[in-house]
């Protein structure tokens, strides 16, 4: 069922996460709900507080193949986070709002699937590394508009008002 991504100023998106205790039929059914959600809006990440979840889990398909392959990370962790690049990012809940964002280039991610069992992720620059950290951000109460220099939050603020 596809859910409604709730947009900048609700301040569901707002609230630190809680951690996932237990994987039941309710959480599956979630992140089966956020895969099918991203999908529709043509997302390459979803976090649960998106969808007014407060739970710690992050839906992803960063595309690097035309085949789908969506990803789950419950309670992800990210770690060994070095190097920089910088590129555009928007968001879902963020709809028309661009800025360029600076992140870690390398980023090691753990956390679990939906079966439960441990997942690590390693990327080394490109999307994937973008996803995770922009993911992982919305769990922590971030945008990425929090992440702009002072005079791109200008820029997009305008551009806010002017939508």
């Amino acid at each position: 069922m596809k859910l409604k991504v709730l947009t900048e100023g609700d301040e569901r998106l707002r609230v630190i996460c809680k951690p996932v205790t237990k994987i039941t039929p309710a959480i599956k059914k979630l992140i089966a709900d956020m895969i099918e959600t991203m999908y529709y809006k043509k997302g390459v990440g979803l976090a649960a507080p998106q969808v007014g979840s407060d739970l710690r889990i992050i839906v992803f398909d960063p595309r690097t193949t035309k085949r789908r392959k969506p990803q789950v990370l419950i309670n992800p962790e990210l770690s060994e986070m070095r190097g920089e690049i910088r590129g555009d990012e928007g968001c879902l809940s963020c709809p028309g709002l661009w800025g360029e964002v600076v992140r870690s280039a390398h980023v090691l991610a753990k956390g679990f699937n939906e079966a439960g069992e441990p997942v690590e992720i390693e990327s080394d620059g490109g999307v994937l590394s973008v996803v995770l950290q922009h993911e992982t951000d919305h769990l922590d109460g971030i945008l990425f508009l929090d992440r702009l220099d002072p005079g791109q939050q200008q820029r997009v603020m305008k551009e806010r008002e002017e939508l």
